[in-house]
């Protein structure tokens, strides 16, 4: 409903103005103009149909008919391990004597917001077993750029993703990989460098194939070294059109580290959005360090085309005929 129409439908008589009940009433109209002007948006369904919104993991969203989903709980590695809530969608073909590959999807600093189901549908078709994790929750921090200091204390996050994957008695150890947008793609790449999996395991374990989604690379190229790296197949996506990232960083970065990368001619950060909203955001790493607004325009036709990229990625990583 518009804002006007809300406004003008709280418009009543209430008689006593001083009244608990009219101030109640009041404060209540007044929440509703605001929701209703800042435009949340509908969510946004993908060509099967299924609408990926949700905005929290225990809520419950469409999920392949292929699969058994259920939220799970582990601990990070390193010193200070915190308990991390997860969605763990698993095949039903998978058994102890037939273990399947899985993938550990990382959200960026919007938090869980419908990608991580959106693209997780389209890998659990494909046989792929899925893990999304809420960074946010597990620290008790609001999804915000603001809060994204340092991303290096986050890798445990996904490490301890990892073992908890490899303990699964249904899980192929050795086909596991990962995927992160925006926060959670640089938090991809990361993972894939030794020092780093030195520094938060105890190297037992890596990842077999990460994907990132649009990652801001200039603070990566600019301030930190990642090589040696692990070796395993490495990609990154990206939008021209993206203040939040630089092609030419990310293409220095590729170089770097051994990566595949992709552009989309036109394409604005998080084009996958699934809230059905278009929409500006400050983040201060923005337009090479210097901070700014970014653009975010969804595009349903390059979400499909880069989950559809994603899908062929791992797929050939897995060795999945």
């Amino acid at each position: 409903m518009p804002a006007s129409r809300i406004a003008s439908f709280l418009r009543v008589d209430l008689g006593r103005p001083n009244t608990v009940l009219a101030r109640l009433l009041r404060a209540i109209g007044t929440l509703l103009v605001i929701l209703a002007t800042i435009g949340v948006g509908a969510p946004v369904a993908d060509g099967a149909g299924q609408i990926f919104g949700q905005r929290d993991l225990s809520v419950g969203w469409p999920i392949s008919g292929k699969v058994t989903s259920s939220i799970v709980t582990y601990q990070t590695t390193g010193n200070n391990p915190v308990t991390v809530q997860g969605r763990l969608n698993m095949p039903k073909t998978a058994s102890p004597t037939n273990k399947v590959p899985a993938v550990v999807y990382l959200h960026g600093t919007d938090g869980v917001d419908g990608r991580g189901a959106f693209n997780a549908w389209a890998l659990n078709e494909a046989g792929i077993a899925t893990l999304e994790i809420d960074m946010w929750a597990a620290r008790g921090l609001p999804p915000s750029t603001a809060n994204r200091s340092r991303l290096q204390p986050t890798l445990p996050f996904a490490y301890g993703a990892l073992y908890f994957l490899a303990s699964q008695p249904m899980i192929d150890t050795g086909r596991i990989g990962v995927e992160g947008e925006s926060m959670g793609g640089g938090i991809t790449l990361r993972a894939a460098s030794e020092p780093y999996l030195r520094r938060f395991t105890n190297g037992a374990l890596h990842f077999a194939a990460h994907l990132s989604f649009y990652p801001n690379c200039t603070e990566l190229v600019m301030n930190e070294h990642l090589p040696p790296m692990t070796g395993v197949p490495m990609h990154i996506l990206l939008g021209d059109n993206d203040a939040d990232t630089s092609v030419e960083d990310c293409q220095a970065l590729a170089k770097q580290i051994g990566a595949g990368i992709t552009v989309y001619p036109g394409a604005t950060h998080q084009w996958d959005e699934q809230q059905g909203r278009s929409f500006e955001f400050f983040d201060p790493l923005a337009n090479r360090g210097s901070g700014g607004r970014v653009q975010v325009t969804p595009s349903p036709q390059l979400a499909e085309a880069s989950r559809a990229f994603g899908v062929s990625f791992f797929r050939q990583a897995f060795r999945i005929p």
